[in-house]
């Protein structure tokens, strides 16, 4: 029975039961974790068909072996998970399409090296990790990424300039960033994308002249962010020749 199970959810146990189902069930594509303090090094070692795998309230620690070959991984999703940075196995995770980083109040920052074979990644998002001040330059790394959310991060203050490699990179969405101060120029670069939109970025002080260069830019939203309101007001703020080339825009 256990042999054969595809889907499993398993939370408040302990380690040991933890560790024979995910010793036996080999066939899993599925995978659900959540409340383990401690999670035993070569606990997914069999799971060689894993393709989503939720980790919730956990202790992991960057040296965890948790993602080492998960050839098979197209989701990963980490939530409320005490953590400075993430394993060192995710650099091998070359089918994960999408990586969302919830409530990791403990991380700092993106490894550099470590999103380097996220070859397949379209989707990253990050959200109320209130303590994440740099995306790093390895965000560079992502050539295949199409949407990029950050939400809820106060201590992030700028995005790398690495950001110009993201040559697939269709919508940008940035929310409730109080402490972001700027965007770099090398935002030009995005030749793909479609949709910016900022919310709640109240020190957000002006957009980069490089936004005037991006033609494929449909929609600009902008919403709770003072000191772009006022340089991006029709005709007469300062910003304005920047983005007059965007169809749609909606600034309040």
């Amino acid at each position: 029975m256990i042999q054969s199970l595809k889907e499993l959810h398993i939370g408040g146990t302990t380690v040991t039961l933890l560790t024979t189902l995910t010793m036996n069930a080999t066939v899993l594509t599925s995978l659900v974790i959540s409340g383990f303090n401690e999670l035993p090094d070569g606990l997914l070692q069999n799971q060689k068909q894993l393709d989503s795998l939720n980790v919730i309230s956990c202790s992991l620690k960057s040296s965890s072996d948790l993602l080492d070959n998960l050839s098979c991984l197209k989701m990963l999703d980490i939530q409320d998970c005490s953590i400075e940075s993430l394993p060192a196995g995710l650099q091998n995770l070359n089918s994960l399409k999408t990586l969302n980083l919830y409530f990791c109040d403990s991380l700092v920052s993106l490894p550099v090296n470590g999103l380097q074979g996220l070859s397949s990644l379209s989707l990253l998002q990050i959200q109320n990790c209130e303590t994440l001040a740099s995306l790093s330059e390895g965000v560079g790394y992502l050539t295949s990424l199409q949407d990029l959310l950050i939400n809820g991060c106060p201590e992030l203050t700028s995005l790398p300039r690495s950001i110009q490699h993201l040559s697939s990179l269709q919508r940008l969405q940035i929310w409730n960033c109080r402490g972001l101060i700027s965007l770099p120029d090398e935002i030009q670069h995005l030749n793909l994308l479609s949709l910016l939109e900022i919310k709640s970025c109240s020190n957000l002080m002006s957009l980069p002249q490089g936004v005037r260069n991006l033609n494929a830019l449909e929609a600009l939203r902008i919403r709770g962010c003072p000191h772009l309101k006022r340089r991006c007001e029709k005709v007469r703020g300062e910003d304005w020749p920047n983005i007059a080339h965007i169809p749609f825009i909606d600034i309040s």
